[in-house]
């Protein structure tokens, strides 16, 4: 396992993981094959990335690296899932989230500062996804550009909500044609993603991480990205962020359970 497993929620939580098993002509049982599992604090459907390599960063700089098995987060935490978390008592909310309005509960959580997306995901069990994690899960093993392949996202080809003039935040999920090669949905555009990758090593031992930066991915639908967008968007682009704002969101990991 490596450094940003942390343990999976334990059985009192509620369901495990679907299983299925499948027999061969005698008849002998094979390993379970867990794909996707539903967080019962939650309500968030996980996908599983299974261990191996994968080709990470630009194509003209790209690496190949090794990770355990994780599962994620098939969208972004929405509104109404993080409600859920300050209804238990667990998460704090604030005065620009708009958690309590059904016509945003669909739509990915924002203003939410890196500290209380650790929060939400320490209480499912799980963490923020290093930047590593996060590009195996967008763009698969062979680095592709986007999760769907490397054709650019339009607004006809309907991959992603890219940057336009009057572009805003919509609800996950509804661009099913830019779903990664394990079917996670949303990498690329709509709002980015918290990162738990601190963006300068150096900020990593300073007393006061107030102002620390950290990677976030994905890219957003936010208009002032229009020009940037053909770089923004690439699932290797990183970006950096200390504070939380409109078009910023997260999804989270939660480390596979070794069976």
């Amino acid at each position: 396992m490596d450094a940003n497993a942390v343990p999976m929620p334990d059985e009192s939580k509620g369901s495990e993981p679907e299983e299925h098993q499948e027999e061969t002509e005698d008849d002998t049982i094979q390993p379970i094959v867990r794909n996707i599992f539903t967080d019962p604090l939650s309500g968030i459907e996980m996908l599983h990335i299974p261990a191996g390599t994968f080709l990470y960063g630009p194509a003209e700089e790209q690496t190949e690296i090794q990770l355990d098995a994780y599962w994620i987060g098939q969208t972004e935490v929405t509104n109404a899932q993080y409600r859920k978390c300050v209804e238990a008592g667990y998460c704090e909310d604030s005065a620009m989230m708009d958690i309590y309005n059904w016509k945003t509960a669909d739509q990915p959580v924002n203003y939410v500062t890196y500290r209380q997306a650790q929060r939400f995901c320490k209480w499912i069990g799980g963490k923020l996804p290093s930047e590593q994690q996060w590009e195996k899960a967008a763009r698969g093993t062979n680095g592709q550009i986007y999760p769907w392949g490397n054709e650019a996202p339009t607004e006809t080809n309907r991959y992603a909500n890219i940057p336009g003039e009057n572009s805003d935040i919509q609800n996950v999920g509804v661009f099913p044609n830019g779903a990664s090669p394990y079917g996670v949905l949303d990498m690329t555009g709509n709002v980015w993603e918290w990162t738990s990758t601190g963006f300068d090593s150096d900020q990593n031992t300073q007393a006061d991480t107030s102002n620390k930066e950290y990677v976030i991915r994905g890219g957003s639908a936010t208009p002032s990205e229009t020009d940037e967008a053909a770089d923004t968007l690439r699932t290797d682009y990183r970006g950096h962020s200390a504070k939380p704002n409109y078009f910023l969101g997260f999804r989270c990991v939660i480390p596979d359970s070794g069976v």
